[in-house]
């Protein structure tokens, strides 16, 4: 939505070289990536490939999480890895085109991703309780993770929070908070009658 906001406004277009742009012309990322291929198009190698066998949580095991506060923070993670295609040639889930993304809204706003998100998305969409919280901060009403423990033939065992696992505040590529209630007030489609029995 963001994107789409500031190419309506000119700030980019969907066919604008997201390298260029930004800068990063010493990477390895394809200077022939725009942001139309940032939908999974880019062929960019994610920062944990999960599709590969490769665990978010071990980007962690040598740099600390806390190190990743910011949207260009991100960058060390996955900058350097070669291409998995060319853009445009394949489709494959890519969690760091987002974080591309996010760097080319504060470079067009001169805002940080959350606060442009912040203002332009969950206030104009009435979604007051929303936002980017910390994990490391106890914030009301936000429910926390937990990721299950498994024995070898895959019986849950146990339960451990991932808050070690990810950066502690969410960015471009994922961990906004929303509540059932800004959803329903954002789009008007939601019935309190529309549930029956627990949740």
């Amino acid at each position: 939505m963001t994107t789409l906001q500031l190419v309506e406004h000119g700030a980019f277009a969907l066919d604008t070289p997201v390298i260029g742009y930004l800068g990063l012309e010493e990477t390895g990322i394809s200077t022939a990536v725009t942001p139309h291929h940032l939908t999974h198009t880019s062929g960019i190698a994610d920062d944990a490939d999960e599709e590969a066998g490769e665990r978010y949580e071990d980007l962690f095991l040598e740099r600390p999480n806390y190190s990743v506060m910011e949207t260009a923070d991100y960058l060390p993670q996955f900058v350097g890895k070669p291409p998995n295609f060319a853009p445009g040639g394949g489709c494959r889930y890519c969690n760091v085109s987002y974080v591309l993304v996010g760097l080319m809204i504060e470079q067009a706003t001169g805002s940080t991703y959350r606060e442009y998100v912040s203002e332009h998305v969950f206030a104009r969409a009435g979604m007051n309780r929303s936002g980017f919280f910390r994990m490391d901060i106890v914030e009301p009403d936000v429910v926390e993770g937990v990721e299950a423990l498994e024995d070898e033939n895959g019986g849950i065992v146990g339960w451990r929070r991932n808050i070690y696992c990810y950066p502690p505040i969410g960015g471009p590529d994922g961990s906004a908070h929303v509540t059932v209630g800004d959803l329903c007030a954002s789009t008007g489609r939601c019935r309190t009658d529309a549930f029956s029995g627990p949740l």
